[in-house]
């Protein structure tokens, strides 16, 4: 039997540091969500194989 840890860090920031085109604070609602699909396949693929992690989730709503 082993023992593995599977943790993953979702954070939907759209700030870009010395950026003048990044959006902001209040324009977030209004920007794209890149990661959606991604963490959908990945959802699916832990699902299928029945693993268990840990999803540790931050955006600006949880701030």
């Amino acid at each position: 039997m082993s023992n593995n840890c599977f943790s993953v860090d979702v954070e939907d920031w759209f700030n870009i540091l010395d950026c003048v085109q990044a959006p902001l604070i209040d324009q977030w609602a209004e920007q794209d969500i890149y990661f959606q699909k991604p963490l959908n396949d990945l959802l699916a693929m832990l699902d299928a194989t029945k693993t268990q992690a840990t999803f540790l989730a931050q955006s600006p709503a949880t701030c």
